[in-house]
């Protein structure tokens, strides 16, 4: 259960600047990424028990929810001159983005997940068992 606020822009914040809602795909991310770095299947298990900005169904969030909110911030948009994904989501009302490699939900393989570096927006496979930043979203019904 979560209460709706959806504004205008495409970022809006919400209950206190605590999730940001994207108008354009319904989704609800919170603002702050999670304050530790995480092995994938801790990151799995962990967001569904969050409980923030009045919700209780957070997840991680896929590969392509993760390109779709960065849209323009992925790699080849960086190589031509574009914000990287860090910059850009701390300029769009994310707080405290740290340029660093961030999880997806999306397997790759039986020991991979998929995720991006925010620092360039490479898009990656990376170890399930290394420790990375978690972003979390839902669907904003």
């Amino acid at each position: 259960i979560c209460r709706k606020n959806v504004m205008n822009k495409q970022y809006q914040g919400k209950e206190k600047k605590k999730a940001l809602v994207d108008t354009q795909t319904s989704s609800l991310w919170l603002q702050k990424s999670l304050p530790k770095k995480m092995i994938w299947d801790d990151a799995i298990e962990y967001t569904p028990g969050l409980r923030v900005a009045g919700c209780s169904d957070w997840r991680l969030p896929t590969i392509q929810e993760i390109k779709t909110l960065l849209e323009g911030h992925l790699n080849e948009n960086v190589k031509n001159g574009a914000e990287p994904p860090w910059k850009y989501l701390n300029r769009i009302g994310f707080k405290n983005i740290p340029a660093y490699r961030f999880w997806s939900s999306t397997q790759y393989g039986r020991s991979y997940a998929l995720g991006v570096n925010m620092t360039d927006g490479v898009v990656d496979d990376f170890f399930q068992g290394d420790q990375y930043y978690v972003l979390v979203v839902r669907y904003n019904r």
